[in-house]
């Protein structure tokens, strides 16, 4: 049969019963906000949120364990990510005569940044003492920090005549650290037209909601692109004869391009909606 010698040669219960193993994950959600409001037809409101996660990953092998070295072994993994975005709206409504006006600016910061830790200890005296700090032997360690940022602005303006005929124009710009700086803003417009059928003079016996837009926008994105996919990265540590040095992590060239030409979707939508009120 075929298999791997940790599965030939030990007991999978056995295995169980000598290691000890748990994950503990805590996180903060939290939203801060407040509002002005002006006459019912200005509004500015101002929000923190929030999302903060601590992953604590301990796992320890007893002597006995295939993985135990046959002294004991400990390895300590920390890991805390945080979330921040800070995001403010103003509004304004208004009617003039048939026509309405619906408009809005806005601003958003977001920042994402992740820290972690990684000790593997062994060489334990005896099981009670279940903490990485009492292994006579660091077999290996590891540590890393690493954020990225985006910053938009953003506006929308709707304009409507008798709820009939809707026009409404967006425009956004959007920054990610995640691009080179000589290419890290994206504009991004749309434009859409509506109308509502149900509104007409010729539907007004009829009990059928139905509207019909047309819109085109664009929108571009970051995903799959790593924090510093643009630049050669370098890393520390003890690398020459257990002196300290700084060597290349990344033996790719520098990629000032990135973000120049990223991917960019243009939309053309239509659709309409029928049915009861």
């Amino acid at each position: 049969m075929g298999g791997t010698d940790e599965l030939v040669f030990h007991n999978p219960m056995q295995i169980l019963d000598e290691e000890t193993a748990y994950i503990e994950n805590m996180r903060y959600l939290g939203n801060f906000y407040a509002t002005f409001k002006y006459k019912d037809k200005f509004a500015f409101k101002s929000s923190v949120n929030t999302d903060i996660t601590q992953i604590y990953d301990y796992t320890y092998y007893n002597e006995n364990h295939p993985y135990g070295k046959g002294v004991g072994r400990i390895v300590d993994y920390n890991r805390t990510i945080k979330n921040i975005l800070v995001e403010n709206f103003a509004t304004y409504n208004d009617k003039f005569g048939d026509f309405s006006l619906s408009a809005m600016l806005g601003h958003s910061f977001q920042k994402v940044t992740t820290r972690s830790a990684k000790l593997d200890g062994s060489g334990f005296p005896s099981p009670s003492f279940d903490v990485v700090g009492v292994a006579s032997s660091l077999d290996a360690y590891s540590g890393s920090l690493s954020n990225y940022a985006m910053e938009s602005y953003f506006g929308r303006a709707t304009f409507s005549y008798k709820d009939r005929y809707v026009l409404t124009a967006t425009l956004r710009t959007d920054g990610s650290s995640k691009f080179a700086r000589d290419n890290r803003w994206g504009w991004f417009p749309s434009v859409s037209l509506g109308w509502n059928i149900s509104k007409e003079n010729f539907m007004k016996d009829s009990d059928t909601e139905l509207k019909f837009r047309v819109s085109y926008g664009k929108t571009g994105n970051q995903e799959g692109i790593g924090s510093y996919a643009y630049q050669a990265l370098m890393s520390g540590g003890y690398n020459y004869g257990n002196g300290s040095g700084i060597r290349r992590f990344d033996l790719r060239q520098p990629r000032p391009d990135v973000g120049k030409g990223r991917p960019v979707r243009r939309r053309i939508r239509h659709h309409a909606v029928q049915g009861a009120p």
